[in-house]
């Protein structure tokens, strides 16, 4: 068995029953590189911030194709970026920012929104992340929306 098979298996539970807000909220609790996160569901062809945990942002609204959060929903696939001052995808939200996660939300095996979160320390990101937050996804996906 794998060590963390009970962790996740208490994390979909979690997820389960929980609000969007508690989701984002309990991300930048579970881990202190997480310095922001949030849910952007599709709408009219525009990710639409539907809740978020962290420093105000400005970018509650982005048109598809216009940065990295695009490219998920257009691929439909995780995108870890690890130096996101290097990619000019990128827009910040904050200066800090230094690396970046982007994990689509699927319906029906379509991307119809995200959860992305934003890291002051470069190469953030693992494999363990990725997965981390995809089952945090796919769970929301089942009872949120």
């Amino acid at each position: 068995m794998d060590s963390q098979e009970p962790f996740l298996g208490y994390l979909k539970e979690q997820v389960e029953s929980t609000s969007l807000q508690y989701v984002c909220d309990m991300l930048r609790k579970f881990n202190c590189k997480y310095n922001c996160g949030g849910i952007y569901l599709l709408k009219n062809k525009c990710l639409v911030l539907e809740s978020f945990s962290g420093a105000k942002t400005e970018h509650e609204i982005l048109p598809l194709g216009s940065e990295l959060r695009s490219l998920a929903i257009e691929k439909n696939s995780i995108v870890n970026e690890t130096n996101v001052k290097t990619n000019p995808e990128f827009i910040s939200c904050f200066v800090s920012t230094e690396s970046e996660l982007v994990v689509p939300i699927r319906k029906d095996d379509k991307a119809i929104g995200e959860i992305n979160i934003n890291s002051d320390i470069k190469n953030t990101f693992s494999k363990f992340d990725e997965q981390f937050v995809s089952i945090i996804t796919d769970h929301t996906t089942s009872k949120k929306l």
